[in-house]
């Protein structure tokens, strides 16, 4: 991360995977499914404490936490005052303009090699000569130094050269590998280094020498150019929109590269002055998935290597303990927060027994095999993955007198947090979750000639879509009645919430068709109250969720509407996306203001600095950008089942606006053409010659490639590499 500000430039350095893994605990042999459900069913809620309790041990961390590295601080004389800042998104590199005392201008090159270690910072000799270069510790700051420092921490190591060229520090942790930040001063420019791992200092001064930065350039560029030649073109009016697509396609670059680690919540981007909020670790409950998301869309399937390394390591230690979980040898139980080995973050129980964590990861891995029809992929992880969520949530299961199926213990992610109460009977989420991994498993073992499991079957048919809440629409008119989805039996959305999981079912699960004469009613209702119940507790990542949501039930105006009011409230200055809103008022995530209570209010109030407001950091994490690219790309087309919608619902304030390069399921690359609010052309190609159902906007009828149809639903026989225009009448 660069920035800075008069005289002062700063480079923020983090290293992904740089682990105090202490802390962290084996999901192992500690209970048992049926032991949990006993406890909660008999209200015996200490003893279900004590089972996942965690204690905090003197000197050592209660969880796993990645640790940023430092920050290198270029001060300027003064007179000379940072200008602007230009990123080129095609190559990845930063141009940042100085202005000098005389008031003529300088630049300054930042560029950052890929996949190595290597930083570098180009400007004049004569401009270079005049910085003073500072190498400032995460350590160092003293919040920070007061956290390691009680968890046994020691403050790093400093080396240098003898002639001063090469200094940096090393940052040792009490039971893992250190991490070594260096920097080395050259004429006209300085190199920066991270290395993982223990190297003795001679060797680490020594491995400056060894940096061929034009070699490194020439790789970085190389790489950089490949990377963006490919990605989906997106033009729509709309500047700042038009700037988080663009940019969220080139952060995809930086987060999850195939040559790196599984992306986390903040990914590399760690702050020097505090441990990242929640560990920076993995979120499986759905905060990972949406950082995943737009790889589909954008044809980058191979930034999901490593995600699907990572947890091919954890499988052993997963499986054994999920055995015991459910007694069960099949199943696979994810717990929701982890370490990069798998290990539980905290003590939170809901998330401990939330099924839908594993099932995330099978439909992940579902819907990679459907873009790409890798059929080792879908053998070795996405089938394996399914079955072992479904085994899971088979463990979970009960037959009722009726003959239909019920999950008796079920929750809603993180709603209600960890108290007692914190679960019901047919959780939305879970049904919805359960009921789309049966779904795909029945086309998963047709695909792979597997076994049909008759119980797949038996849970679309005998497990409800989701449970059902009859009540007031309103407060104010209670005599108007009607039915809606509830978050589990008898638990209605009685207020705003970050998780809109209840409606999960509509998406990004689609168990259900929410357009269906079925569920149509009900999922009216359940909106028009979702609506009523605001964001006054939503998250930054749950705003584009909610656009996506907008986007599938036909209000693309809405989508629009929302992902404004995310990126006005939920971005910072440097376009860091943000879990907590930017500006008090908003949501109570984010301290709401009070009574001002102050003894002389005739004062003019520091809204930032109140004693009667709890002190508030800004949290940045990664997921809402990716989800803004995931709720834009549902505007553009949508798959529904075996049928692929292009541009189903024309948003009113977009007259004009085009796209090209999105991929689909079937492996389609499809590009649009909308002017003046009418859609103009649509091109549709075949990467792999397979047959395709698709809808598309012309209800009155279209031309293929010159032929008149009298159908908007065209169902196309396409030979590999096979272009098709479709045209309106």
């Amino acid at each position: 991360m660069v920035w800075g500000q008069d005289n002062q430039l700063n480079v923020t350095v983090s290293r992904a995977g740089f682990w105090d893994h202490r802390g962290g605990r084996p999901f192992g042999a500690t209970t048992n499914f049926k032991t949990v459900k006993r406890l909660l069913e008999a209200g015996q809620q200490d003893s279900l404490k004590l089972i996942f309790k965690n204690e905090k041990q003197e000197g050592l961390p209660n969880r796993p936490y990645q640790l940023g590295g430092g920050r290198l601080e270029l001060h300027f004389p003064k007179g000379f005052v940072l200008q602007t800042g230009e990123l080129n998104l095609q190559t990845g590199k930063l141009e940042v303009v100085i202005q000098l005392p005389d008031g003529s201008l300088r630049t300054i090159d930042i560029g950052q090699a890929v996949p190595d270690e290597v930083a570098w910072i180009k400007m004049e000799e004569a401009l270079l000569a005049k910085v003073e270069i500072k190498l400032v510790a995460s350590y160092d700051h003293p919040k920070v130094r007061k956290e390691l420092a009680e968890i046994g921490v020691a403050p790093p190591t400093r080396f240098s050269d003898a002639a001063q060229s090469v200094a940096g520090f090393t940052q040792s942790l009490p039971a893992d590998a250190p991490l070594s930040v260096a920097y080395q001063k050259n004429k006209d420019h300085l190199v920066l280094q991270t290395v993982l791992g223990e190297q003795p200092e001679p060797a680490l001064i020594a491995s400056f020498r060894s940096v061929d930065l034009k070699a490194l350039d020439k790789q970085s560029t190389a790489w950089w150019t490949n990377f963006s030649k490919d990605l989906p073109k997106v033009t729509i009016p709309d500047p700042k929109l038009q700037e988080a697509y663009d940019y969220g396609l080139y952060k995809m670059g930086c987060v999850h590269p195939p040559h790196g680690v599984a992306a986390t919540l903040q990914g590399p981007f760690m702050e020097t002055q505090r441990i990242p909020p929640w560990s920076n670790d993995y979120h499986f409950n759905i905060n990972i998935e949406m950082i995943y998301w737009p790889v589909l869309a954008s044809g980058k399937y191979e930034h999901l290597d490593p995600l699907w390394a990572m947890l091919e390591e954890w499988m052993p230690t997963l499986e054994a303990a999920d055995q015991y979980f459910y007694e069960n040898d099949k199943a696979l139980l994810m717990p929701h927060a982890v370490d990069n080995r798998g290990h539980v973050v905290g003590n939170f129980w809901t998330g401990m027994i939330d099924q839908a964590c594993a099932a995330w990861m099978a439909q992940l891995a579902w819907l990679q095999y459907q873009h790409t029809l890798d059929e080792q992929l879908l053998a070795e992880v996405a089938f394996p993955l399914m079955q072992g969520t479904f085994e899971g949530y088979y463990a979970m299961t009960e037959k009722t007198a009726d003959g239909t199926l019920s999950l008796p213990v079920s929750v809603s992610p993180e709603f209600k947090g960890a108290r007692p109460d914190a679960w019901g009977r047919n959780a939305s989420f879970q049904l919805a979750a359960y009921k789309m991994t049966a779904k795909n498993l029945i086309e998963a073992s047709a695909l792979l000639n597997q076994p049909m499991d008759e119980r797949w079957t038996e849970v679309l048919e005998k497990l409800p879509d989701y449970a059902i809440i009859e009540g007031p629409g309103s407060q104010e008119h209670p005599e108007y009645v009607n039915q809606r989805i509830a978050l589990w039996e008898g638990m209605d959305l009685v207020e705003s919430h970050r998780h809109h999981s209840h409606l999960a079912g509509i998406y990004p699960f689609q168990s259900f068709d929410p357009f269906d004469e079925k569920h149509a009613t009900i999922v009216r209702h359940s909106i028009n109250q979702w609506i009523a119940e605001g964001a006054g507790r939503w998250s930054g990542w749950c705003v584009p969720w909610a656009a996506a949501l907008h986007a599938r039930l036909g209000n693309p105006d809405g989508a629009i509407s929302w992902l404004h009011y995310w990126e006005e409230n939920y971005t910072n200055l440097g376009r860091g996306t943000l879990h907590d809103a930017n500006y008090k008022g908003l949501s109570l995530i984010k301290p709401g203001i009070g009574p001002d209570i102050r003894p002389d209010a005739s004062k003019p109030m520091d809204w930032n600095n109140v004693e009667f407001m709890a002190p508030h950091n800004e949290v940045m994490q990664l997921d809402g950008g990716f989800g803004v690219l995931d709720a834009l790309h549902n505007l553009f087309f949508q798959q529904r089942d075996s049928v692929l919608h292009i541009l189903p619902y024309l948003p009113v304030r977009w007259r004009d606006f085009e796209f090209e390069g999105l991929h689909t399921a079937g492996g389609f690359v499809i590009a649009g053409q909308v002017k003046n609010g009418q859609v103009e052309r649509i091109e549709i190609e075949s990467k792999f010659g397979k047959p395709l159902v698709v809808q598309t906007p012309f209800l009155n009828g279209c031309q293929v490639d010159g032929v008149a149809q009298d159908s908007a639903l065209l169902k196309l026989e396409m030979s590999a590499g096979e272009v098709v225009l479709v045209r309106r009448l």
